[in-house]
């Protein structure tokens, strides 16, 4: 009888224990899978969305908060700064360009953005349909967007703050001239507008009194309030500006000359992204450790399985043994079947490893995750399984090579 056969009828003979291990198996390597699939996406991601930017002017409060709100589109900004503060810092030597941005109101959930054409540049961003805006509340679109519904030629009103429900500017509708092709970038989930529009909206909303009144009827939700009309006698005002450096030296010395300058807080979003990856590290080492207990507790599983087995199989290895068979083809028998349950569960993990990130990644906001990639890390869990399965083979395995033949066939 073939090796295989032969593992095959020991699986089958006891196939609870077999099975059980196998879904511990299946279990701890599935949720290593998710782990690694989700880390990896969302700092190649996040990495993505900064990648542009070297440096973010905001008013003064949390860097984090700064990038979170200016560069990730996921906070509401701490407040406003005067556009000839951006104008002084994009003249400066060090600086190569320097894109304003004014934030406050949102469509769909999705974030509308004043800005200029440079922020099209920032992402490398080109359109798929219609053109660039060129007057008042003209907008586009980026791709997630168009995809949930705000489409080319439409007309759509935003509404206070980022979430659905706030007051919303009825009298003044945006319409949709152009729709941008997939970037992979938060560009995807932005609306982008004209400065003019922003300023021009606020303006007929009366200004910052009016949004600070209905900030305190919306759970304190800061983030309509940040893009404050430049009618009348009050000089314009944007949420923060997006900096890129000239030369590598701006890096180390123009935040320093914005902090002393005051007024203003500047944030490398290199800088903040790190600091997102040591906050997310704790709750990331947490789940780690409870996939490697339920891959260590499978490995016991598959021990205490194989270490019974040989019980009610001491006749059946001593026939062998009688039969030809040496010891350490015993061994390798027990150790093919440790291999094949082990491989069978890691092949099973990675198949819901993969399903449970394409559906943790449906259900976020802009698909940050799929399970339709491979990551090079998911390589070195068949070779954990291997190592496993060894190391859960030497106590049967050194029992199975001590099986008396005369003495076991004798009693039966």
């Amino acid at each position: 009888m073939s090796s295989l056969r032969l593992i095959v009828a020991a699986i089958a003979h006891r196939p609870l224990p077999h099975l059980l291990h196998g879904l511990l198996m299946a279990l701890a390597s599935g949720l290593i899978v998710m782990l690694v699939l989700v880390a990896a996406q969302l700092q190649m991601r996040a990495a993505r969305d900064a990648a542009a930017v070297d440096l973010v002017i905001g008013a003064p409060g949390s860097p984090l908060q700064l990038v979170l709100a200016a560069v990730y589109h996921l906070e509401p900004p701490s407040g406003n700064i005067p556009l000839a503060a951006v104008s002084r810092w994009a003249a400066h030597p060090l600086v190569a360009e320097a894109i304003p941005i004014a934030l406050g109101d949102s469509v769909g959930g999705f974030r509308i953005v004043g800005t200029t054409s440079g922020f099209l540049s920032l992402y490398q961003a080109r359109l798929a349909q219609g053109a660039a805006w060129a007057a008042p509340m003209e907008a586009v679109v980026g791709a997630e967007v168009a995809a949930a519904g705000v489409r080319l030629g439409s007309q759509f009103v935003g509404t206070h703050g980022l979430t659905e429900g706030g007051q919303g500017h009825a009298h003044r509708p945006y319409r949709v001239v152009g729709v941008l092709a997939p970037t992979g970038t938060v560009l995807d989930r932005l609306v982008l507008t004209a400065l003019d529009s922003v300023w021009a909206l606020h303006a007929v909303d009366g200004g910052a009194a009016d949004t600070a009144d209905h900030d305190h009827d919306h759970d304190h939700d800061h983030d309509h309030d940040q893009a404050i009309s430049s009618g009348g006698t009050a000089p314009p005002e944007v949420t923060a500006a997006l900096l890129r450096f000239r030369t590598p030296l701006a890096a180390a010395t123009l935040p320093r000359e914005i902090a002393a300058a005051g007024g203003l807080t500047a944030a490398r979003p290199a800088q903040e992204l790190m600091r997102l990856r040591v906050l997310a590290e704790v709750p990331l080492r947490a789940l780690q450790g409870l996939a490697g207990a339920l891959m260590l507790l499978a490995g016991l599983a598959m021990l205490a399985a194989l270490n019974s087995a040989l019980e009610s199989r001491q006749y059946d290895l001593a026939l062998m043994r009688a039969l030809g068979a040496t010891r350490w083809r015993l061994v390798r028998l027990l150790w093919w079947e440790a291999v094949v349950l082990a491989l069978v569960g890691v092949l099973a993990g990675l198949l819901l490893g993969h399903l449970g990130a394409e559906l943790l990644g449906r259900s976020l906001p802009g698909r940050p995750v799929t399970g339709a990639i491979w990551v090079p890390a998911e390589a070195l869990l068949p070779l954990l399984a291997l190592a496993l399965a060894t190391v859960a083979v030497i106590m049967p395995g050194w029992r199975a090579f001590r099986v008396p033949v005369a003495a076991t066939l004798s009693h039966i």
